[in-house]
């Protein structure tokens, strides 16, 4: 074996030299292939030295480590071989280490440690001439960047790693791209420019540019080589799918006054899975998944074990996101379920090292587990689930990754707020003292008994996982967890505490939204799920009973806030809010700025008058059921075909007794009447409004 290592290294250092002799593009694109083969294989002669001083053996030693699992081991040897050759003035064995030392702490999830050695590495390939290792190192910069969430800094170096200089990230488009990639004549490159390209496709999917994502992966899948298919295909697949994610979620946002959410839904239990069996998945988003789903099984099918196992996860998740809608010809749920199952069953992490993603997907697959359970009508298996979530805490610790361990302790403390909830809705079905008691005794295991100690233990959890993920350094992850914290308090009682809570995660998500848009990270994400109730939540509570003008004017800040958050998600595009005024700041403003909010069973108006600087509040009850048939009245029969004028005036009158009325003898004569409004009202005809004599729009403009 060491006689094959010295014959391969002798050979490869030929290489190199014929290499820096001619300096020719064909032995680059050569050397570079060479280099991705061997993987995290640092191409080192062998010869037997005292390990303190001899960097070629200290090396050696880390690729022992790294092979037997010690990852962190493994890279203590590889940064102190560094710091010799560094020493040494061996610049080319520097960069080598300092490109694979890179690799390594990247897979442990040490992504800015990751990105300082390959910055330092590219400035010595620069020095050394070496193109390829340039371009390897910048795109290698460009995952990191990725990974911390600077993506406007990700596309940049992509594209000078990919030489593309005459057009920023903003402003690449398919027609753009289609003459790009023919002047580069992208098939007969070398796989690391695919690669190169490839990571372009990741980061502006990432960024929400879906359409020019898919036209650069399309085009890279068909030209890829064996070694770089299967992470082609699977970047393709995750572009699909977020295809279908975006198109699904403006359905919802279109149709969101008829949802029939249940009580646990409005909650919005990080746990919780439920079905929506009133909502048909729309096609086109049903076209979309299939598309990444015959993606995803054909990396299954060609790929390694690391890669299938992301593939088979993210097709999990396709196959239980789907499953959540009735059920149609287009949209078998039983199938799909079975299908879940299958795949669930399939997944198997065998003896891979233990590293962030490793942990992430331990994870994931154990939320996909416990939703399919739901589905299926199933108890959780609550002991079970802890062992898992505390085994992924450990791993984290052993590698030294707080992230990780965040993550892990986080949803752990999400589990036992969710089993709070469980276990008030078995206590509620019972009704019955006795078998309430055996509820609480019936099992001799260390869980919580109750909704209040499982509430207290949940509390602790995401406390310690906040600690794990401050907000100014990890914000992705510390914004779910201030809004667990406010859930959590709000569920024990402590509303003002909650108030608090709420308020931090959403300045944390503030700071970075725009990069949550469409991310397909291990850390799972959805704007429906993880964003929109933060801002739902606090609303609600800003405005009970007894809210003040304070409370009331923090409620307009909050409802504004959630409605640039759901058009950015919509259009997939950062808003510029830097040069807005404030409408009541307008050299002629409104005669009124109406804020209409639906909250579960009630609606919420506030009224803020400029002339008057006065700020008005109204809350009237209305069932979720009420609510909807009025806004499906003015909204359906508005065309001649169903127009019915009685009904019409109806319920016009009755949004306008809602939303107007309480305000009208506050109101000036004339004017403009603005209306503030989220998803749940973008399509009610305000000026259709009915006050019994004439319609809103005779009286008032609108706006």
């Amino acid at each position: 074996m060491a006689r094959r290592r010295y014959l391969f290294y002798v050979a490869v250092q030929s290489l190199i030299d014929i290499y820096l002799k001619m300096r020719s593009k064909f032995i680059a694109i050569f050397l570079i292939t060479i280099f991705l083969i061997v993987g995290m294989s640092p191409v080192f002669s062998q010869t037997p030295a005292k390990i303190s001083n001899n960097p070629r053996l200290l090396v050696q030693q880390g690729e022992d480590f790294y092979r037997q699992k010690q990852l962190s081991t493994a890279i203590e040897y590889f940064q102190s071989a560094a710091n010799i050759f560094a020493e040494n003035k061996d610049k080319p064995n520097q960069a080598i280490t300092l490109t694979n030392l890179g690799r390594l702490q990247f897979e442990l999830g040490k992504a800015n440690d990751a990105l300082n050695n390959w910055q330092t590495a590219e400035i010595i390939y620069i020095k050394l001439g070496d193109q390829i290792g340039v371009t390897r190192n910048q795109i290698y910069q460009a995952s990191a960047f990725k990974k911390l969430g600077l993506l406007p800094r990700a596309c940049g170096i992509l594209l000078q790693s990919l030489e593309i200089d005459k057009i920023s990230c903003e402003k690449l488009t398919t027609d753009k791209l289609e003459i790009i990639l023919q002047q580069n004549k992208i098939h007969p490159e070398p796989d690391i420019l695919l690669t190169g390209w490839r990571s372009l496709g990741d980061v502006l999917r990432a960024t929400g540019k879906l359409n020019e994502s898919r036209y650069i992966l399309e085009t890279v899948a068909k030209n890829s080589s064996p070694s770089t298919q299967a992470n082609t295909l699977l970047s393709l697949a995750n572009t699909y799918m977020s295809l279908g994610n975006l198109k699904r979620d403006r359905f919802l946002a279109s149709e969101v006054s008829s949802l029939s959410l249940t009580e646990s839904q409005q909650d919005n239990y990080r746990w919780g899975c439920f079905q929506n069996n009133n909502i048909l998945l729309p096609l086109e988003a049903i076209n979309e998944y299939k598309n990444a789903e015959s993606k995803y099984r054909e990396v299954i099918e060609i790929s390694t074990t690391p890669i299938a196992i992301k593939a088979k996860i993210n097709l999990l998740n396709l196959l239980l996101a789907r499953s959540k809608f009735e059920s149609t010809d287009n949209n078998d749920t039983n199938s799909l379920l079975s299908q879940a199952e299958t795949l669930l069953s399939d997944i198997n992490f065998g003896n891979l090292p233990p590293n962030q993603n490793q942990i992430y997907n331990k994870i994931n697959v154990r939320l996909a587990r416990t939703c399919l359970t739901q589905l299926t009508n199933n108890k959780p298996d609550w002991e079970n689930i802890i062992k898992e979530f505390s085994s992924a805490q450990s791993q984290a610790e052993i590698i030294k990754d707080d992230i990780a361990k965040s993550y892990a302790i986080g949803n752990l403390g999400s589990l036992y707020e969710y089993r709070a909830w469980w276990l008030k809705q078995n206590l509620n079905k019972s009704n019955k003292p006795n078998k309430s008691k055996n509820i609480r005794n019936n099992r001799n295991d260390n869980l919580c008994k109750t909704a209040e100690s499982c509430l207290r233990e949940a509390y602790k959890l995401t406390q310690q996982a906040l600690y794990f993920a401050q907000p100014a350094k990890q914000a992705f992850i510390a914004y779910q967890w201030q809004s667990q914290l406010g859930h959590i308090l709000e569920e024990q009682g402590k509303k003002e505490n909650a108030i608090t809570a709420y308020n931090e995660a959403i300045n944390t998500l503030e700071s970075v939204r725009y990069n949550l848009l469409t991310t397909d990270a291990d850390v799972q994400f959805s704007f429906l799920e993880n964003v929109e109730p933060v801002y739902r939540r606090l609303l609600d509570l800003l405005l009970q009973t007894k809210a003040n003008d304070e409370n009331l004017l923090r409620a307009t800040e909050v409802s504004e806030s959630l409605q640039l958050a759901e058009l950015e998600n919509l259009l997939r595009c950062r808003l510029d809010t830097a040069k807005t005024v404030p409408i009541n700041k307008f050299e002629q403003p409104p005669a009124a700025i109406i804020y209409p909010i639906k909250i579960q069973n009630r609606i919420e108006v506030i009224a803020r008058i400029p002339s008057s600087k006065k700020l008005l509040r109204e809350q009237s009850d209305i069932s979720q059921q009420d609510f909807n048939e009025a806004l499906y009245n003015l909204e359906s029969l508005r065309s001649s075909s169903k127009f019915s004028e009685g009904r019409y005036i109806e319920s016009a009158k009755q949004l306008y007794n809602l939303l107007v009325k309480p305000f009208e003898n506050e109101l000036p004569e004339e004017g403009t009447l603005v209306f503030i409004v989220d998803s749940t009202l973008q399509s009610l005809p305000f000026a259709a409004l009915y006050d019994g004599k004439q319609y809103l729009v005779q009286k008032y403009s609108i706006a």
